[in-house]
């Protein structure tokens, strides 16, 4: 609306004093989704927003995503594994849905996208993962290995070192077209806007793995993304290659992708 908010006389701070900010003084984009009602047309500038931003990519995309289903988000994805020169595709996800309705409406689909991306990844720039903590022992959320996996609630999109999306849109069909989501983006526009998006990728990634930021940023920019987190796997906190199993050919794909997760391609609202 362009109305400036003044901070109400008396309150306290929101804030927190012990927290230095990334940015500031810029300007922040709100891509919003709204699905058709009545006679007001559908809003789906999430949607537009990640697609513009993923194909953008040239040398990194960081996501990290509780769903990963959404055609549209697929085929970018697989556009840049295909082609000889393109960026890295660092995916960090929640590894196991936790009952039957969630693993048919986003499980099945996500692991057939994993499998399509995959198949097409001829030069090894994907890495899939997800994070896990030490178990306690005894508890049921603990594995046979002793990890206790993290759910990833995240809604993420980091793009090489001027993009930065985060918000409540999922990268499945609902959340691109017929809920009703919220992202913020910001687009470096100076040195060290850039250097806080790249932090903010390293934080983020050096926090799964139990490793110092530092760290982590000194090896990628050496070496890659990849072989950056790839080099300090293996720890109890860490990243774990997520494994995708054979089509098990147990549901109707018509189930999962179109009655559960429905698929409205964005702009025919």
């Amino acid at each position: 609306t362009g109305e400036v908010l003044e901070p109400v006389r008396g309150a306290a701070p929101v804030w927190p004093p012990d927290l230095a900010p990334l940015f500031t003084d810029m300007p922040v984009a709100v891509a919003r989704t709204m699905p058709l009602q009545g006679d007001e047309p559908s809003v789906e500038e999430a949607a537009a927003l990640t697609a513009a931003s993923l194909a953008a990519a040239r040398k990194t995309l960081y996501l990290e995503a509780q769903y990963l289903t959404a055609d549209f988000v697929a085929d970018a994805l697989a556009a840049h594994l295909t082609a000889e020169e393109g960026p890295e595709i660092v995916v960090v996800i929640t590894r196991r849905s936790h009952n039957f309705t969630e693993r048919v409406a986003m499980g099945t689909p996500r692991d057939r996208v994993l499998r399509r991306l995959r198949a097409v990844d001829r030069f090894g720039r994907l890495l899939v993962a997800y994070p896990v903590v030490p178990g306690a022992q005894g508890a049921d959320e603990t594995d046979e290995a002793g990890d206790c996996e993290i759910e990833v609630h995240a809604k993420l999109v980091i793009v090489d070192d001027g993009f930065l999306r985060i918000g409540s849109s999922n990268l499945n069909n609902r959340s691109v077209a017929l809920d009703t989501e919220c992202d913020l983006a910001v687009e470096a526009r100076t040195p060290e806007e850039r250097r806080a998006i790249l932090s903010l990728r390293d934080r983020l990634a050096a926090e799964h793995l139990g490793v110092a930021p530092e760290v982590l940023a000194e090896a990628a920019e050496r070496d890659g993304l990849i072989a950056a987190i790839r080099r300090h796997m293996g720890g109890p906190r860490s990243l774990r290659v997520c494994e995708v199993p054979e089509e098990e050919g147990l549901l109707d794909p018509l189930v999962s992708s179109e009655l559960l997760d429905p698929e409205r391609p964005f702009g025919t609202g």
